[in-house]
């Protein structure tokens, strides 16, 4: 997930090109996106808590997996019981498919902030290419794949 997010930056030109080229822009209101609410300020603060988005997984996955082995070397996980309060796997999933869907959302707002910047890069699979198009360059298909292989997991 981080390493998707920093990909995009990179993209983009680094996080100060980022920084300087959505400085002042904003995301509408939309309820697709969750800002039902009013506009999101694409600023400094706004980046940072997306890059916070992405990272919080990363760091929650490594704590998530040293519980799932402490659990199990004490014959608590119970792997598959999503009932019993005793057991350690219903609170590690809860966690787990609760800080993905953080850093996802994080993704997702930073690609609709930065679209417009990403277009030149292909990073999403368009529909109805044209067949004199040239061929998909290897490292776009990495990135098209990585959202769906880390959601088919």
């Amino acid at each position: 997930m981080y390493n998707f997010f920093n990909l995009l930056v990179a993209y983009i030109g680094g996080p100060g090109a980022a920084l300087t080229q959505l400085q002042g822009t904003a995301i509408k209101r939309s309820w697709v996106y969750g800002t039902c609410l009013s506009d999101v300020e694409v600023d400094a603060r706004f980046i940072r808590l997306c890059k916070q988005g992405t990272l919080q997984f990363v760091w929650l996955k490594l704590v998530l997996a040293s519980v799932t082995v402490g659990a199990e070397a004490h014959g608590a996980y119970c792997e598959g019981k999503l009932g019993d309060a005793g057991c350690a796997y219903p609170y590690v999933v809860i966690m787990y498919n609760a800080s993905y869907a953080a850093a996802l959302y994080a993704l997702v707002m930073f690609y609709v902030a930065s679209k417009d910047l990403l277009v030149s890069h292909k990073c999403v699979l368009t529909r109805g290419r044209a067949r004199e198009s040239p061929p998909v360059p290897p490292h776009a298909r990495a990135v098209r794949s990585a959202g769906s292989v880390t959601c088919w997991r």
